[in-house]
């Protein structure tokens, strides 16, 4: 099951919490860079 895009109450924060928040899910995504498959 995939969450809701986007999450419950996205479109209503200011356009620099919705920044903050994107760099944060990204900074968790890249602890484990190692695991995502690059293609060649």
């Amino acid at each position: 099951m995939r969450p809701p895009l986007p999450p419950p109450g996205f479109d209503d924060i200011p356009m620099a919490e919705k920044l903050e928040y994107v760099l944060s899910l990204w900074d968790r995504i890249a602890i484990d860079a190692e695991q995502i498959p690059v293609p060649e």
